[in-house]
């Protein structure tokens, strides 16, 4: 395998920033509540993975691309207007 493979920079982990990135975006600023909307996507991530222990399994690392994604999001939604 190579390193891009199983790293953070994987496609699907990739996939759960951008994801997360942008749910938290919308949600903070169609409500104006950055921390509730930050906590539910995170919510969301966790139950993801939950759900993935039926099939591939629990991944903490994409439990970790989700936080990335969250704070990223957070982050942009916070400079917005």
């Amino acid at each position: 395998m190579r390193a891009w493979q199983v790293g953070l920079l994987r496609p699907d982990r990739l996939q759960h920033a951008g994801v997360s990135a942008t749910l938290t975006i919308g949600a903070t600023l169609a409500t104006r509540r950055p921390m509730a909307s930050a906590a539910t996507v995170l919510a969301i991530g966790m139950l993801k993975e939950c759900w993935d222990v039926r099939t591939t399994g629990f991944d903490a690392v994409d439990l970790a691309a989700d936080v990335l994604g969250v704070l990223a999001g957070a982050s942009a939604a916070a400079a917005g207007p």
